[in-house]
């Protein structure tokens, strides 16, 4: 049994929606099987003695006692950062999507898709990704017809036309979407799936390929932990100014009009040269054309789907990436940093 690392105070509705909804294991998505909480009367106590009316204060501001949560889940998982190939990627976001699309068809929408909430199997063959850390998800009625998409997309907009503005939004901010960072009380699984476009197209900004073989082996034998004196990993990119908009580095409204010039095939150049002009810069020559196919045909599903206001299903963006990785089932010779043999092949894993 592996622990979860508690980040933050959540709510105990996390624990009651996943027993309500959760009856069998998922492949995808990674639920804590055994949890232990601790009440934390933190900030109420803070406002207590900042306030004089204390209690009734604190009681307006809703400001009550949080739950910490730890959970425990079987097996350790691999964070994306040691990635082996591109192909070892995109197969976890493939794992990842199912396991979202699992959980919002049995009723619950995770809200917060990012790279960290998403992991790799420790070892080649099975299963490649899983969507993890449960912390903000929510209650969700999933519409399983064209009808009912119709009506709470025309539900969602209504509520974003009449509501005023909340700063309560849920998600990390690279990667939430941007009906989202418009108006907080979107919330779809078509808001997920597009943080998983953001996933895609950041890796590629974060990164400059997979460590070295032996670096990911160490990685491995100590189970991924990170040394607090060691500097950044020489993998790793700083992102230009395009993409820091993109974490609310100059405000909500900015880092929404940075994405949704991606929605209309006359402005997307905007976005998209500065991206291949990074990854050109940072990544293998050799691995250059099949990134931009891959990141190309994810972006041509998305412009297709900006006039529905990216409502772009589970399914459709499975196929996209599994057609990328029948065409691109291997990578190119020198760049797979896989340290272990596929089980079944005895050959290098990808």
């Amino acid at each position: 049994m592996t622990p979860i690392p508690a980040r933050r105070l959540i709510p105990k509705r996390t624990t009651q929606i996943i027993q309500k909804t959760v009856v069998l294991t998922p492949e995808h998505a990674s639920v804590p099987s055994h949890e232990a909480s601790q009440v934390d009367s933190t900030l109420r106590i803070i406002k207590a003695f900042t306030d004089p009316d204390s209690e009734c204060a604190a009681a307006q501001a809703r400001v009550g006692d949080g739950v910490l949560l730890v959970g425990c889940t079987d097996g350790l998982r691999r964070p994306v950062h040691y990635f082996w190939s591109v192909q070892d990627f995109v197969k976890g976001l493939v794992g990842a999507l199912r396991g979202h699309q699992f959980l919002a068809q049995s009723g619950i929408l995770h809200c917060d898709v990012n790279e960290n909430n998403i992991v790799l199997a420790r070892r080649p063959g099975g299963e490649r990704g899983f969507l993890i850390d449960l912390d903000t998800a929510v209650p969700y009625e999933y519409p399983w017809t064209p009808a009912q998409v119709d009506t709470q997309l025309m539900d969602c907009f209504s509520r974003l036309a009449s509501s005023p503005f909340k700063s309560q939004r849920t998600g990390t901010a690279p990667y939430i979407s941007i009906l989202v960072l418009v108006n907080s009380n979107w919330n779809s699984h078509f808001g997920d799936i597009e943080s998983f476009l953001y996933v895609l197209m950041l890796f590629f900004v974060s990164y400059k390929g997979p460590l070295s073989a032996q670096e990911l082996l160490t990685a491995d034998e100590r189970c991924f932990t990170s040394m607090v004196t060691v500097n950044r990993s020489s993998h790793v990119n700083s992102w230009s100014s395009v993409f820091r908009r993109w974490a609310l580095k100059k405000g909500v409204t900015r880092a929404a009009g940075s994405k949704s010039l991606l929605t209309t095939a006359e402005a997307k150049h905007m976005v998209t040269n500065t991206f291949y002009s990074v990854v050109a810069e940072h990544w293998e020559k050799d691995l250059l054309p099949m990134i931009q196919d891959l990141v190309d045909s994810c972006l041509a599903l998305y412009h297709a789907a900006a006039s529905i206001h990216f409502s772009v299903h589970h399914q459709q963006f499975i196929d996209v990436l599994d057609a990328w990785l029948e065409k691109h089932p291997v990578p190119p010779e020198g760049h797979n940093n896989c340290p272990f043999d596929d089980p079944e092949t005895k050959q290098q894993a990808i």
